[in-house]
């Protein structure tokens, strides 16, 4: 079995393009309702991708004792860092924490990327970064998954959404007078 070689440029065209493309098809599907199930459904996708390379390995909820802060997914190639991942549900931007600790990873940890990756429903909701530092300005990305519902089908969404989080309480055999 031949092992094929990921390169790092290919990485990170599949963050890009193609993880986006299937979290956003589980968002729709309902795969995806809240930040931990982006986080796990985003960790799956790359393992698959880089199962085939052995060079690469996937950490999870990481404390950098260089940075001070945790990284969501923290992607290393023969044991360095080179991809930095944040994950947040429906944010409105990226917040000040996320960003020094992106920031942060690529100062100190040198990683060659790092990606502040959220599931948003409503995309006007979301503002993208202004204006980066010179340190951020190739090394920073958004990536945004978008819902892209018809505003009916996106009724039917929010409604089987809701079921999932608060489904009608059972009715208790004890009843107390």
């Amino acid at each position: 079995m031949a092992i094929k070689r990921i390169k790092l440029i290919e990485l990170e065209y599949f963050i890009k393009r193609r993880l986006k493309w299937k979290l956003q098809e589980d968002l729709r599907d309902l795969n995806i309702v809240k930040e931990a199930d982006l986080e796990c459904c985003s960790y799956f996708y790359l393992r698959n991708y880089l199962k085939s390379d052995v060079d690469w390995q996937i950490l999870t909820r990481r404390h950098s004792h260089r940075t001070g802060h945790y990284i969501d997914l923290l992607i290393l190639r023969k044991l360095k860092p080179r991809i930095a991942i944040e994950f947040k549900w429906n944010p409105r931007k990226i917040s000040d924490k996320d960003r020094k600790s992106l920031r942060k990873a690529i100062k100190k940890l040198q990683v060659n990327k790092a990606y502040f990756l959220c599931a948003v429903r409503r995309t006007s909701a979301f503002q993208r970064i202004n204006a980066k530092t010179k340190s951020e300005q190739y090394r920073l990305h958004e990536v945004i998954v978008k819902l892209d519902l018809s505003p009916e089908k996106k009724k039917q969404w929010e409604k089987k959404r809701r079921l999932l989080f608060n489904p009608r309480p059972r009715k208790s055999p004890l009843r107390i007078r």
